[in-house]
């Protein structure tokens, strides 16, 4: 497993990775991304299959842990893409209880505001406060070189958490552990991920973003793009959700 504690990488066996996270109480799972090309209205059934891999990978990594007891609490962070969809986060969390349907449904919360990685570190401070997460008690879990900038934008609002976690290697150090179907789940969706155009464009943002991150330390231009390309028109449906956010999150 990557761990990255304030700008530290270091490769952690097993071992090491149990005794990181000790102590973790919150994990929270950013979303990276939708499948194209998505019909304007969310179907009835399995509306999480045109979730991202990547995000996919996060849902799988963040059920593992919760399985093997790290994580009293999993919060999923992705906004709306169009009104006539869910939110990313209300898809992965009925993803993640797809694949593990044992997880207490009420451990499992969502974030449906945030749009974008700076938008999840700015929202996530107010839910952390209002419902008294401590954040040092907090992981990150994205797509393994989504992590760094993730840490970066959070202790650039004043939201720093104990570390972050890169979904392919959390699944990978536990791959001794799993039962066979989730095991070959796991080996496709890497697999899938690793030879898709999803992860060789994700890989090419996350350059730029990175390089922009260093004059743009808020990342206020990349919000106000994914603002436009993701709503058009309609960009009011992104703060329409806040109202469902916040009942989800009460002390």
């Amino acid at each position: 497993m990557t761990l990255l504690e304030r700008g530290n990488v270091r490769q952690l066996d097993q071992q090491e990775v149990f005794e990181a996270l000790r102590g973790i109480e919150t994990v929270v799972v950013l979303s990276k991304g939708w499948r194209r090309p998505k019909p304007k209205i969310a179907p009835v059934e399995r509306p999480w299959r045109y979730l991202g891999l990547a995000t996919k990978l996060s849902c799988l990594a963040s059920g593992i842990l919760n399985r093997e007891g790290f994580g009293n609490t999993t919060i999923f962070s992705g906004g709306k893409n169009v009104a006539k969809w869910p939110s990313e986060g209300e898809l992965m969390r009925e993803y993640t209880r797809e694949i593990f349907p044992d997880i207490p449904e009420d451990k499992l919360l969502i974030d449906g505001l945030s749009i974008d990685t700076a938008d999840s570190a700015e929202n996530l401070g107010r839910i952390f406060l209002k419902n008294k997460i401590d954040p040092q008690k907090a992981a990150l879990i994205s797509i393994d070189h989504h992590v760094a900038r993730s840490l970066s934008l959070f202790d650039n609002y004043d939201n720093p958490v104990a570390m972050g976690l890169g979904s392919i290697r959390v699944i990978k150090t536990s791959s001794g552990n799993l039962e066979l179907e989730l095991q070959s789940l796991a080996d496709s969706l890497i697999g899938r991920y690793n030879r898709s155009i999803e992860e060789k464009i994700s890989r090419a943002q996350e350059a730029i973003l990175n390089r922009l991150l260093k004059v743009d330390r808020l990342g206020k231009l990349p919000r106000r793009l994914t603002l436009f390309t993701r709503n058009g028109k309609d960009r009011s449906a992104v703060f329409k959700n806040e109202i469902v956010r916040g009942q989800r999150f009460r002390s």
